[in-house]
């Protein structure tokens, strides 16, 4: 008896519906279009299109190209590349202006007076100034942190001043009669000293330049660091300086500078008037060597 076989099948329909049996590519030989493969490419001109990297490799570990990542080409053209680089970069910039614009409407004047008081000494300042420089704006807790450092740095400069001024209203209470030590200076150029200068202990009096804007000071150094100046007859102390305990010791030197040079001289075992160790007896005793004596007037 011959088999049937069975017609209107599930099978039959199976076999009916279109393209099913195009899944099995071997079978059919059709391979669908790969439409990135189609495009027109442009080899990369950092590795000449080779993918791989063309330098001196010293820490990366792969040999990938970093400009294509290693696939030796581009879909777009370098110039096209460098306009739409150049297109992001104006909107960018835009995007950056805007946000400045923004910014100084609501914090006027802000950020300029940050860089003014703040930069460069203030490292919490110039790391968000330089998130500001990055993107045009900062949060609303920021701009209260700048404040902040802003009032505090005011109190701190007001307090500075008040105390600036209180020193020198007691510095010029106490006037310094700089003649002695200039009459000394005097001879000392006289026979024939160029740079000449006086030391009384750890502080060391010369004369300002002749050229300079300071022409007709005395400058004085406490330790070898400059510490302040003479004019007229008010000594102007550096900042920080110990102002009135030098201020003393100049009163003391400017009553009778040529003996206080002596004591000095006794108490340091130095010259008072080149500053070199004293050898013999004699200038030991005196606080002065017999030279520096007699350049001096001394």
């Amino acid at each position: 008896m011959t088999e049937r076989k069975p017609t209107g099948s599930f099978i039959d329909d199976l076999a009916d519906i279109p393209g099913l049996n195009d899944l099995d590519r071997a079978s059919t030989g059709i391979v669908p279009a790969n439409p990135k493969k189609s495009r027109e490419t442009f080899p990369c001109e950092s590795c000449r299109g080779t993918g791989r990297y063309q330098g001196v490799r010293v820490h990366q570990p792969e040999e990938k190209c970093f400009a294509c990542k290693g696939k030796g080409y581009f879909l777009k053209s370098y110039a096209d590349r460098m306009a739409g680089k150049k297109k992001r970069a104006q909107a960018k910039m835009n995007r950056w202006v805007l946000a400045q614009t923004e910014f100084e409407k609501a914090h006027p004047g802000l950020i300029a007076k940050v860089r003014a008081d703040l930069l460069p000494w203030n490292a919490f300042a110039a790391s968000l100034i330089e998130q500001y420089d990055d993107k045009a704006t900062l949060t609303e807790k920021q701009v209260a942190a700048l404040q902040t450092q802003l009032d505090k740095n005011a109190e701190r400069q007001a307090a500075r001043a008040a105390t600036k001024a209180a020193e020198t209203q007691k510095l010029e209470a106490n006037p310094v009669d700089p003649s002695a030590i200039r009459e000394l200076f005097e001879t000392a150029k006289s026979n024939g000293l160029k740079k000449p200068g006086l030391w009384f202990g750890d502080l060391k009096i010369s004369e300002a330049p002749s050229h300079g804007r300071n022409a007709g000071a005395l400058y004085v150094k406490q330790g070898g660091e400059y510490a302040g100046k003479i004019i007229g007859s008010t000594f102007h102390p550096a900042w920080g300086v110990p102002a009135m305990t030098i201020l003393n010791s100049l009163l003391e030197i400017a009553s009778n500078p040529a003996e206080v040079l002596r004591v000095k001289g006794k108490e340091t075992g130095k010259c008072c008037c080149c500053g070199r160790e004293l050898t013999d007896p004699e200038s030991v005793a005196n606080g002065i060597g017999p030279i520096c004596a007699t350049n001096w007037g001394l």
